[in-house]
């Protein structure tokens, strides 16, 4: 008994981890509940979703297995298509039943490779100071012009390049990207970043090991979107271990543009960057505003749950030190008098939110799972709106929002007001 207990434990701790493949749809965000607020855009069950990945290459013409859970040579860009509602539902029908919270089936229908981002593997010839016309940066010239394509069909002309984390497989992110395009009207181009975590379900050690060669690859991505497409900014979403891989790759970005003030910044059009269940050291991500990192965004959103489970086992397995995600009850005096003050970043507590909405209070999930706080998410995406305007609340001179028991109440009116373009 005594040698199963941990192993108990341990087995839960990733048992509510990222996720293997997703099957079914998320439930539909409070935002839509009223009926004020459309979430949808278009006529189609398909949606694009553009990836990147340094996973090992699978010789297999399934899409789901194209590529596999080893670390590759490179990163390998291109564009996938999700498909809401298994193909066999019309338009109006995924739209009603999406509406109605039903679990629709999720398929990653297509995977278009384009190869290797220049600049991400060796070979005689890459070389990101050679020219752009050079044949090794063919692979880039396919994925910038899908990337600007696609843009084209958004209403934002925004990337949300979302960054997932440990104990996912390829098509498990991009699943993901594609119902969160489906209930976000298609505002932006959602890029799923897949990075080789192992897709085992004890493998967050080798996992956390392999997250350091996504790093300089998620940085040459970032900059590269901003470089040689039309976006306008560049979202980013970090989940769970996902956020060591974005945090350590802005450092990187804010240490490469040494010497630039924040307005030259703008030029790398990097926008919202939400932190959600991150599963990084609290101490690392103070680090990065020593280096100044808060220059390169415009905001940062951090998404944490004193009843996230899967973030308090990391803490005992991996870390002794406090993590992001479970975080309001370790910050400092300091912190919170720079949180209370700061305009740019805004920390959330969502687990009166798991509690009130009767979704769980350990779910690692509850960034999609939970309608409340997927619904400020969504909003706050949507309309890039301050927390105070989406329905949160904190007491006079606080530093931590929160949900309010009258949260649906809210988010109606402001769903309404949104709609009416209040």
């Amino acid at each position: 008994m005594k040698r199963s207990l941990p192993i108990a434990l341990m087995v839960l701790f990733f048992a509510c981890g990222c996720g293997r493949d997703i099957k079914k749809l998320m439930p539909p965000p409070e935002l839509y509940a009223s009926g004020d607020l459309d979430p949808f855009a278009g006529k189609s069950t398909d949606y694009a979703v553009m990836f990147a990945t340094d996973r090992n290459v699978v010789d297999t013409d399934k899409p789901k297995k194209r590529f596999g859970n080893e670390r590759g040579e490179g990163l390998h860009i291109g564009r996938a298509t999700v498909r809401i509602g298994g193909g066999t539902r019309s338009w109006e029908q995924v739209e009603e039943e999406s509406r109605a919270g039903r679990q629709l089936p999720i398929d990653l229908l297509k995977v278009e490779d384009f190869g290797m981002l220049a600049g991400t593997y060796w070979e005689e010839g890459v070389d990101r100071a050679g020219e752009w016309t050079d044949a090794a940066y063919e692979a880039d010239r396919k994925f910038y012009a899908a990337v600007n394509e696609e843009l084209q069909r958004t209403k934002s002309n925004r990337i949300v390049f979302y960054c997932t984390g440990f104990n996912a497989n390829f098509s498990w992110p991009i699943q993901m990207a594609g119902q969160w395009a489906h209930f976000t009207a298609r505002d932006a181009l959602w890029l799923s970043f897949c990075w080789a975590s192992s897709n085992s379900t004890f493998a967050y050690v080798k996992d956390a090991g392999t997250s350091g060669l996504s790093i300089r690859r998620a940085r040459e991505l970032i900059l590269g979107l901003a470089q040689h497409t039309n976006v306008e900014k560049i979202d980013i979403i970090a989940y769970s271990f996902g956020a060591v891989i974005v945090s350590d790759a802005l450092v990187e970005i804010r240490l490469k543009h040494q010497g630039q003030s924040p307005e030259q910044l703008k030029s790398l059009k990097i926008g919202a960057v939400y932190y959600v269940a991150p599963d990084e050291d609290l101490a690392m991500f103070r680090n990065m505003f020593l280096d100044n990192v808060e220059d390169l965004w415009d905001s940062v959103h951090v998404y944490t749950s004193e009843s996230d489970g899967a973030i308090g086992m990391s803490r005992s397995f991996y870390s002794k030190y406090p993590r992001l995600g479970r975080s309001i009850t370790e910050l400092t005096p300091e912190d919170l008098r720079a949180l209370a003050a700061a305009r740019k970043s805004g920390f959330v507590e969502c687990g009166h939110a798991q509690k009130r909405a009767g979704k769980g209070k350990s779910g690692h999930g509850y960034w999609y799972g939970n309608p409340w706080v997927s619904s400020d998410i969504a909003l706050s995406l949507r309309t890039r709106r301050a927390p105070d305007k989406r329905g949160l609340v904190r007491s006079e001179g606080a530093a931590i929002w929160e949900f309010p028991e009258d949260y649906p109440a809210r988010i109606a009116k402001i769903a309404s007001d949104v709609a009416a373009g209040r």
